[in-house]
């Protein structure tokens, strides 16, 4: 097809189809910093040519009249206007990790469902090229590097492309290279970093000209129609606000290195990029001027920050040097065309995000909260070691946590209660490790403010220091009982701990609570039979209701009867009434008719038995929770937790409602 063109990769057969693309001359892409990175980024997925089991290296499939929507904007807003003919479609460039043959068979319209999803798997992303020359990358979307070639965490989202009706798809984050015309640093920096954030995605995403345009118009330090050097930190935070987001920045000279480097963890984590503002300096240690990236990933191991620098590639290694200065780590195939790079050095100035505007408590006093607790948890209980014990802080939403923690439901001590709350939509939380084992999960109110109950919920593990953290409360009450504070927790975060605590010790079982602890939660029935209906309304028999001794001492159990039926309903009272199963117009149904319907926690069936014990007939009453339509409970276990159920009711209403009669739980119940 003429607007397809497939072959194998090479650097040069890439560069060609390039410089024959932007009228740029070939030489000047050969040595561009983006051409080197990126051969040398796509390693991983080079095989050694004439391997028949892996296949020949690398292919590209070359689309032409690609409409790209960021690039037309800028082109419409800018070059439409320039003497010279600039075209407005694009190239695009799609990376395959197998052969010229497999890729061709797009055009087999024939082709096998596990041929293409073959194909599908194989693809590695693409690269848009904007018809202008020198800076034509205008997007890259290509793969994060494979999971076994890894130990760093990336940010990346699923980005889809589209050929011949098969729809490919690649973890990546879009990459884009500043024009120096319509876009700067900065420019590209924002338009990653929209590209990326999770409450941004699935929206329309500013094009460069948008992003450029919204920051000139509120500031004065632009001349006609061309940018100046790059914006002012309050630019970069502006944007961020007019696109939603509220903006958080730190002055990272303020911060020591690993401040700097928790707090950049601590967002990248929680799926939020993150911009940096870099000073520049030459491998002399002078300034020789400012940058933006936007970074993406992080090795707390290596020290290194995984960034999108628009003059180099995606995912470009940052990594601490010394003295405060970090300097591009670059894989060594690449260095040649790396030169200018290898002689720059870099100071982290400012850190910027932007997050969910109703996330309005600061990360600070999450912080403060969780250093002052890992001090005193290593001081004052039997924890041993300090520097064994560490804690993570994130933001994620609530719907998502509770995702995670009903599938390891079983790890936690209290998680019940916790799945059952009501929670804000976004979530601080801090989870406590040692030697990383997960400890609790300490959860926050991302909307309260500072000096209010912050603390949400504990979430705590089985088994790993049990009740040590109830054990610190103790030590701070009995303290400050006595008049002698460890700290002044009225005046800081940890006053949040010390009253999530005592409210938890001032709050009182309710009577629903523990009837529910007893019986199981009080529900409706999960279905009605249509013989337990009159007219338009439920059947009621009239059951007999059992609310104290004398009501039982009123009931006779008739063993002429074949059974009985009883339920325990949402107040606690034991219902016994009979069931009808012959005459279909009869008022005594199943258990919806002892209670109308209403709410119910257990109920079952009452059968009589005949014995005989020396030369003696016994009659025996055997109870049983056979009710399909109360007996139920959705949580895990829940068939031990009917048996208790059952068990509760022979003891705290059978045995002592009827002390004469001789009932007991039917065997296999």
């Amino acid at each position: 097809m003429d607007n397809y063109v497939i072959k194998n990769y090479t650097v040069d057969s890439f560069s060609v189809e390039i410089s024959e693309f932007t009228k740029t001359p070939l030489s000047y892409v050969l040595e561009k910093a983006f051409i080197g990175y990126l051969d040398a980024y796509l390693t991983p997925w080079k095989n050694p040519a004439g391997n028949i089991k892996t296949g020949f290296g690398i292919s590209i499939l070359s689309e032409k009249n690609y409409i790209d929507s960021s690039f037309l904007d800028d082109f419409a807003h800018h070059y439409v206007k320039n003497f010279q003919n600039y075209e407005k479609n694009c190239l695009r460039i799609h990376f395959f990790k197998c052969n010229p043959e497999d890729v061709s068979i797009i055009y087999n319209y024939s082709a096998s469902k596990d041929r293409i999803e073959e194909l599908k798997a194989n693809y590695l992303g693409f690269i848009v090229i904007r018809p202008i020359p020198n800076y034509f990358i205008a997007r890259a979307c290509i793969s994060v590097w494979p999971e076994e070639d890894k130990k760093h965490f990336f940010i990346s989202n699923t980005i889809n492309a589209s050929l011949c009706g098969i729809d490919f798809t690649v973890q990546s984050i879009p990459f884009m290279e500043q024009d120096h015309v319509v876009s700067v640093c900065a420019t590209s920096a924002l338009w990653t970093f929209l590209y990326t954030n999770k409450i941004k995605n699935n929206l329309r995403i500013q094009s460069p000209y948008e992003i450029t345009n919204g920051a000139l118009l509120k500031n004065n330090t632009f001349k006609g129609d061309n940018l100046t050097p790059g914006y002012t930190i309050d630019m970069i935070c502006q944007c961020i606000k007019d696109n939603k987001l509220s903006p958080i920045l730190f002055d990272a000279t303020k911060l020591n290195i690993n401040e700097l480097k928790e707090i950049c963890h601590i967002f990248i984590q929680s799926g939020y990029p993150v911009i940096l503002g870099l000073q520049v300096y030459n491998n002399s240690k002078e300034e020789i001027g400012l940058h933006a990236v936007t970074v993406l990933g992080d090795n707390e191991e290596d020290s290194k920050l995984y960034i999108h620098d628009d003059r180099l590639g995606f995912y470009v290694s940052l990594k601490e040097d010394k003295n405060d200065y970090w300097g591009l780590f670059y894989p060594k195939s690449a260095s040649k065309k790396l030169q200018k790079a290898d002689d720059e050095y870099y100071k982290i100035t400012d850190i910027v995000t932007g997050i969910y505007p109703k996330i309005r408590l600061p990360l600070a006093s999450i912080r403060l909260l969780c250093k002052y607790l890992k001090a005193d948890l290593t001081a004052f209980t039997n924890i041993p070691s300090l520097e064994y014990l560490r804690f993570n802080i994130s933001i994620i939403e609530s719907n998502k946590l509770k995702q995670q923690v009903r599938e390891s439901y079983s790890s936690y001590r209290n998680a019940n209660i916790f799945l059952e709350k009501s929670l804000p939509k976004y979530l601080w939380i801090a989870d406590f490790l040692y030697q990383d084992i997960n400890c609790f999960t300490l959860i926050f109110d991302s909307t309260e403010v500072p000096q209010g109950d912050i603390l949400l919920y504990i979430l705590e593990y089985q088994n790993v220091f049990p009740n040590s953290l109830k054990k610190l409360y103790e030590t701070y009450r009995n303290n400050i009982i006595n008049g002698t504070p460890l700290r002044d927790v009225f005046n800081n975060e940890m006053f949040s701990f010390y009253n999530y605590f005592r409210n938890l010790e001032n709050t009182k079982i309710s009577i629903y609570d523990k009837l529910t602890e007893l019986y199981g939660y009080a529900k409706i029935p999960k279905y009605i039979n249509l013989e337990e209906f009159n007219a338009d309304e439920l059947k009621d028999q009239k059951a007999y209701k059992i609310t104290s001794k004398d009501d039982a001492d009123k009931f006779i159990f008739d063993s002429n009867i074949d059974y009985y039926i009883w339920i325990i309903d949402e107040e606690g009272f034991l219902y016994i009434g009979t069931e009808d199963k012959e005459d279909l117009n009869s008022v005594y149904k199943g258990h919806p008719t002892l209670i109308q319907g209403r709410k119910g926690r257990i109920g079952g069936e009452i059968h009589h038995k005949t014995i005989s014990e020396d030369d003696k007939n016994i009659v025996v009453w055997e109870i049983n929770s056979k009710s399909g339509r109360y007996s139920w409970d959705d949580e895990p276990d829940s068939k031990s937790k009917i048996s208790n159920y059952l068990r509760n009711a022979l003891k705290e209403k059978f045995n002592i409602y009827f002390p004469g009669i001789s009932i007991v739980i039917e065997e296999g119940f």
